[in-house]
C-alpha cells in the first residue's frame, strides 16, 4: 500500500501565484520543469494590490518515481464535491471542490512531457476546477477583432475549428478554438463585466483539414485526449495567427451545417443561444449547486449583452469565413423562429442514478450510503457497518458510490494507493476505481467496478473494506491527536 501525506510532500515545493480566467490560483510543485511550464502557460497573479486578494484555488503536483508506464490512459469521473482525473498510468489527480484544492502525483517521465501538459493536463485540471472558482467554461471557439469577441459554438463535427482557423487567417485574433472561459473582470476599466478568456492550447484539426490548410502537411497526426486521430498544432507556429487572452463578447454565433451549398446567417433570440451554451455545462448539485447557478448567470449575462445568430454553411472554409466575416459586418435582422432545448452534458458521469440507499451506524456515527448496486450495501454490512432502519433521516456522513463496467483485468486484482491532506482522504484502487472523503463535511464519493452478471462480487467487498479501514484509521488518528 502506498501512502502519500500531502503535508509531508509540501516541504520543498515551489509556489507561484498565477491567473486563470482572471481568478488567482496557487500552483505548487517540487518540479522545476512543471513550475516553468505553468509560468509560461498562465499569467502571473498581478500587482501588490491584486496579490492581497485571497487565492481562489490551489493546485499541488508532486513528481515522484513510479513503476507504472507513462502510457496514455485517460479517465475522468466526479461525484458530489469530488473529482478524479488520470491521463496516463503514471499519474493521478484528486479534486476537493469544496475546499478548491487539487493534489496530483506523476512520474518524472510525464513531468518532462511539456506538450502533454500544455495540450491536455493543464486545460483539464483548470476546466474541472472552474465551477468552484466562479468560471463558466463554454464549448465554443472565440475570435477577437478590434477588442470585441465572437463566440462560435456548434455540435461536434460541425467544422467549428476549421472555420475558426479560416477566420483567424482573415485577420481575427484567436482566443480559443474549442473551450472559452467566462468570468467577471476584477481589474481594468470594466470591473464587474463578464469577459471571455482563453488558454494557450494547441488547435485540434481532423486529418482532412490538410486539404484546406497546406501548412498542416508539415506536421504529423496523433491520438488526441478523446481518442480521435487529429492534428494538434500551436496556431502561432503553424498558421502565423495572433493570440488574444481575453475579450468582451459582442456576438454569439451558433454554427450549423447547411443542406444546400452556400452560407446564410439569421438573428436568433438570446434564449436560443443560452439553451445551446448551457447544455455543455455539467449541472451540479448539493453544495456545488450555487456554483452551477453562478455559471448559468455568467452565460445569461453574456448572451443578453451580445447579438446572437445562427450561421448555416456548406462551402469551402475560406468562402464560409468570408461569408461569416461579411455577415458580422452587416448583421441580418431576420429572426429564425426555432427554439431548441438540448439535454445537459454529463461528461464525468456525475448524474449516474443511485437508486439504492442504506443507513448504517459506524464508529458511533450515522452513515448513509447511496449507490446503484445492492452489492455495495451488502458489502458494507459484511464490513461491519451496523444497518439502521430509518434511511430518510439526515446522517452525519453521506457516501455516494457509483458503479463502472469492469475492465479486462480482474476487478479485485489491485492495490490501494492512499493520499491524505488536512481536509481529504483519497483512495486509488486500480485504473477505474477510487474513493474520496472530506473530513470536515463527512461526505464521500467514488466509483467501483461492478459486473452486473456476476452472482457474487468480491471486488465490492474489498473496495468497501479499504474505505472503512483507511477512513477509520484517519479518524482515529485525528481523535488521538486532539487529546494531546
Amino acid at each position: 500500500m502506498a501512502v502519500a501525506a500531502v503535508a509531508e510532500t509540501a516541504l520543498g515545493l515551489s509556489t507561484q501565484r498565477l491567473l486563470f480566467a482572471g481568478q488567482p490560483i496557487l500552483f505548487c510543485t517540487n518540479s522545476s520543469q512543471l513550475a516553468m511550464y505553468a509560468r509560461g502557460y498562465l499569467p502571473k497573479g498581478g500587482d501588490a494590490i491584486a496579490r492581497a486578494t485571497p487565492v481562489s484555488a490551489t493546485i499541488t503536483v508532486h513528481v515522484r518515481e513510479s513503476d507504472e508506464l507513462c502510457e496514455s490512459a485517460p479517465y475522468f469521473r466526479a461525484r458530489g464535491n469530488f473529482a478524479f482525473a488520470r491521463f496516463t498510468l503514471a499519474d493521478s489527480f484528486w479534486f476537493n471542490l469544496r475546499t478548491r484544492e487539487v493534489f496530483g502525483t506523476c512520474s518524472p517521465e510525464l513531468a518532462n512531457d511539456r506538450r502533454r501538459w500544455l495540450a491536455h493536463i493543464f486545460p483539464a485540471l483548470l476546466g474541472i476546477l472552474s465551477a468552484s472558482i466562479g468560471v463558466a467554461p463554454v464549448h465554443a471557439a472565440c475570435l477577437v477583432r478590434d477588442g470585441r469577441g465572437v463566440l462560435l459554438a456548434g455540435r461536434s463535427g460541425t467544422g467549428k475549428s476549421t472555420l475558426t482557423i479560416a477566420m483567424a487567417r482573415r485577420g481575427y485574433e484567436l482566443l480559443s478554438d474549442d473551450w472559452s472561459y467566462l468570468s467577471v473582470t476584477e481589474d481594468g476599466v470594466d470591473v464587474g463585466a463578464v469577459q471571455a478568456w482563453g488558454l494557450p492550447v494547441p488547435v485540434k484539426l481532423l486529418p482532412d483539414a490538410s486539404s484546406f490548410f497546406p501548412e498542416l502537411r508539415e506536421f504529423q497526426v496523433d491520438v488526441s485526449l478523446n481518442g480521435e486521430i487529429a492534428y494538434e498544432v500551436f496556431p502561432e507556429e503553424c498558421f502565423g495567427v495572433g493570440r488574444s487572452r481575453r475579450c468582451p463578447v459582442t456576438n454569439v454565433v451558433l454554427l450549423e451545417r447547411g443542406t444546400e451549398p452556400g452560407c446564410a446567417m439569421h438573428s436568433i433570440s438570446p434564449n436560443e443561444a443560452m439553451n445551446h451554451l448551457q447544455a455543455e455545462v455539467e449541472p451540479l448539485e448539493g453544495e456545488l449547486a450555487r456554483c452551477y447557478r453562478r455559471q448559468l448567470d455568467l452565460i445569461r449575462r453574456t448572451v443578453d449583452g451580445a447579438s446572437c445568430h445562427r450561421f448555416f454553411f456548406n462551402d469551402h472554409p475560406d468562402k464560409a469565413a468570408q461569408a461569416l466575416d461579411e455577415a458580422l459586418a452587416g448583421v441580418s435582422s431576420m429572426m429564425d423562429p426555432r427554439e431548441t432545448s438540448t439535454a445537459p452534458t454529463d461528461m464525468m458521469h456525475r448524474r449516474t442514478p443511485l437508486t439504492f440507499r442504506g443507513r448504517f451506524l459506524w464508529l458511533g456515527t450515522s452513515l448513509t450510503i447511496q449507490t446503484d448496486s445492492q452489492s455495495i450495501l451488502r458489502a458494507a454490512e459484511t464490513a461491519g457497518l451496523l444497518p439502521q432502519d430509518d434511511c430518510e433521516r439526515e446522517s452525519q456522513m453521506r457516501w455516494e458510490i457509483a458503479t463502472e463496467p469492469p475492465c479486462e483485468t480482474p476487478a479485485n486484482n489491485w492495490a490501494c494507493k492512499v493520499t491524505v491532506d488536512n481536509h481529504s482522504l483519497f483512495l486509488s484502487m486500480g485504473s477505474r476505481q477510487w474513493f474520496a472523503f472530506d473530513f470536515k463535511s463527512g461526505d464521500g464519493a467514488g466509483f467501483v467496478a461492478w459486473d452486473a452478471a456476476a452472482s457474487c462480487d468480491p471486488n465490492a467487498l474489498k473496495y468497501v473494506l479499504e474505505i472503512v479501514c483507511h477512513i477509520g484509521n484517519c479518524l482515529q488518528a485525528k481523535v488521538e491527536r486532539s487529546r494531546w
